[in-house]
């Protein structure tokens, strides 16, 4: 008999009898996106059992075993199986009907198997994963038989016997707060780069007229203006990529989407005002459990992340998405991400502590620090500067931070021509006096008349336009 269900990857070995038809055995399920692959079942001595080995992308395999072993087979091969199986890899994760009974998972007494099981994960570091309520239901008698064994397993689990279907057996529930990480492939997009080019051509060179800026907003407008006319052309270059994988949708979502179809059918003939109600409704239905199936995925995500073994501050990598479009990965080597939305509380968390000085204000943004000091006299200001900088080396020592004495300048504001500068020395090193320094974007020069500052935007926006243009066109006119 044929078994599947989209999107999932079927592994089983079947229970042969006398006339070669299958009539139970053993089943593994796997995630198409997740990376695994099969394990052939070694030679057992009466058991059955289907093994799969998950590899995720930063971890050693796990091997996971779905286990049947029939009531026949005698007590001292239980033990021996177990052990055949966990032989194949450091962690482990066998489940199934061992049907073994002990009073430590919930049995009302201790079967010879169950002690002969007890005693080997006793003797082996085995764990032994139980639900608390019966998994198997005969006529005047509950047990719990369907169990699970662990070895080498850290991650707190939550485990339920669930009261469904109409076998003797209940399906039993495993959730692990997983600490590894499965990673599913992203989506793709295929772009169209002549596609691209010509749409931006027609857009924005052909038919281009030549601005005049004579404000900064009008800077700003004409630049919004082509980087929307850019976004735009790569948006209709580019499509998905197809694949053949189904995804799969669960049966409330695919019950609503057969409600929602209707409503549409019969709102479009009838155009009555409380069908068009009715497929509002259904259509914010889906539109909820979505969201909430989204949701509960990112809360795993976090779930899964780990502060003590690393995972949540190591092996971290970037990638740069335009338009959906990935570029390839880039491992982090120290810091936090860039543009990630702890990465600001992180980091300000990290500097909390960093000196102050009262004759000083310490102005900080990221990795860009500043230090501002005002004094009627010259001489004053470069002593408050000189012993703020004095704790900061220390400070930036003892927590590793390094230190770009090259990029590090000084400005001395004042609207008089004085040229009267104190020595600033940062690591034995001394800064330099600069006309003007660019903090945050912005470039200030020592009298704050911003003109250094206007005149860059200007000659960015000049090169960004004259890209667009060959030098026998008209020239740029701003005022």
């Amino acid at each position: 008999m044929k078994f599947s269900i989209p999107n999932y990857t079927t592994y089983r070995n079947d229970r042969p009898t006398t006339n070669n038809r299958p009539f139970g055995g053993t089943a593994i399920l796997i995630k198409k996106p997740l990376p695994h692959y099969n394990i052939p079942t070694p030679t057992l001595n009466g058991a059955e059992a289907t093994i799969v080995a998950l590899t995720p992308t930063d971890g050693n395999p796990i091997l996971i075993t779905s286990m049947y072993i029939p009531p026949s087979v005698r007590v001292t091969h239980v033990p021996t199986d177990i052990n055949t199986i966990l032989n194949l890899g450091p962690t482990s994760l066998i489940c199934g009907d061992l049907n073994a009974k002990h009073t430590t998972w919930g049995c009302t007494y201790n079967s010879s198997r169950g002690n002969a099981l007890k005693n080997f994960a006793d003797q082996n570091g085995i764990d032994i994963l139980a639900p608390p309520t019966p998994t198997r239901f005969g006529h005047n008698s509950a047990s719990t038989i369907d169990i699970a064994l662990t070895a080498n397993f850290d991650w707190p689990f939550q485990i339920h016997s669930l009261p469904e279907l109409s076998s003797d057996h209940n399906p039993v529930l495993i959730h692990f707060a997983s600490q590894e990480k499965f990673k599913l492939p992203s989506p793709k997009l295929h772009t169209n780069w002549e596609l691209f080019r010509k749409t931006l051509l027609d857009t924005t060179i052909n038919t281009f007229t030549l601005p005049k800026a004579h404000r900064g907003e009008d800077i700003e407008i004409e630049v919004a203006k082509l980087t929307h006319n850019i976004l735009s052309a790569h948006q209709n270059a580019s499509k998905p990529i197809q694949t053949n994988k189904q995804t799969f949708i669960g049966r409330e979502l695919r019950n609503l989407f057969r409600e929602r179809n209707k409503a549409k059918k019969l709102w479009q003939f009838t155009r009555f005002p409380a069908d068009k109600q009715n497929l509002n409704r259904i259509q914010n239905e889906i539109r909820r459990k979505v969201h909430l199936h989204k949701q509960k995925d990112w809360e795993e995500t976090l779930e899964n992340l780990n502060a003590e073994n690393g995972t949540l501050w190591k092996n971290r990598n970037f990638s740069v998405i335009i338009n959906g479009t990935y570029s390839s990965p880039r491992n982090i080597a120290a810091g936090v991400p860039k543009g990630g939305i702890l990465s600001p509380t992180l980091f300000n968390y990290f500097v909390n502590d960093i000196p102050k000085q009262p004759d000083t204000t310490l102005c900080v943004y990221a990795d860009d620090t500043a230090i501002l000091a005002r004094h009627y006299f010259p001489k004053n200001i470069g002593q408050a500067l000189n012993n703020h900088l004095k704790d900061l080396e220390v400070w930036y020592s003892t927590w590793k931070i390094a230190l770009n004495v090259s990029k590090t300048e000084a400005v001395f504001f004042n609207k008089n021509n004085r040229n009267i500068e104190p020595d600033i020395y940062l690591n034995n090193n001394k800064i330099p006096w600069s006309g003007s320094t660019k903090y945050l974007g912005v470039t200030l020069d020592k009298k704050l008349t911003f003109k250094q500052h206007v005149i860059l935007i200007k000659q960015r926006y000049k090169a960004a336009v004259s890209n667009f243009f060959s030098p026998s066109r008209e020239k740029l006119y701003i005022k």
